[in-house]
């Protein structure tokens, strides 16, 4: 894996939009003012949403108009980095920062992260080409393999702390050259 990553939400519940919305955006240059004073981390912002209107005026109650921020912050891993030292790394460091009383900061769940998966599909496909090739020959010749699947995508899961197993879902069918020449009738 390139990064651990470690999703977080921030909200602020604030009355008033002219409150709620600064303190929100602040809180998120906060975060990145501290991810920048340590090598290897950064923050991508997912999805934000700053809401308009005074809540005390709505008549479905108050819960709706938070502003709030999902944020991913991306650490990445070298060898004298622990997967879990990372996460805590990163956690430490955000608890270390002083949010206004309204904006609250939710911490979510931590994983492993490729850069570009896709750069591995033709290492993938090249390994299932040699099990189709492998199954081909230990059949011979009267029988036909033809694989399905193959344009899925790469899909990885972790298998380890720091290692991520990438594969494509594919299946095939065994069909007899005989059957297919000489059908019964």
């Amino acid at each position: 894996a390139d990064a651990a990553v470690i999703q977080f939400a921030i909200s602020s519940t604030a009355e008033k939009p002219a409150i709620r919305n600064p303190e929100l955006y602040s809180s998120l240059l906060g975060i990145q003012a501290a991810l920048a004073k340590v090598p290897g981390l950064r923050m991508e912002q997912r999805e934000i949403r700053f809401t308009g209107g005074n809540r005390k005026f709505l008549s479905f109650g108050k819960g709706a108009q938070n502003s709030y921020a999902n944020i991913l912050i991306f650490a990445e891993l070298a060898p004298e980095f622990r997967f879990a030292d990372r996460v805590k790394q990163v956690r430490d460091l955000i608890d270390q920062i002083k949010f206004p009383a309204q904006v609250k900061l939710v911490d979510g769940s931590a994983g492993l992260y490729i850069k570009n998966i896709s750069a591995y599909r033709r290492e993938i496909l090249q390994k299932i080409f040699d099990d189709l090739n492998f199954v081909q020959k230990g059949l011979g010749d009267e029988f036909e393999v033809l694989p399905s699947g193959l344009s899925q995508a790469v899909r990885m899961r972790a298998c380890s702390e720091t290692d991520i197993e990438l594969w494509i879902d594919y299946s095939f069918s065994i069909s007899s050259i005989r059957a297919l020449t000489h059908p019964k009738n």
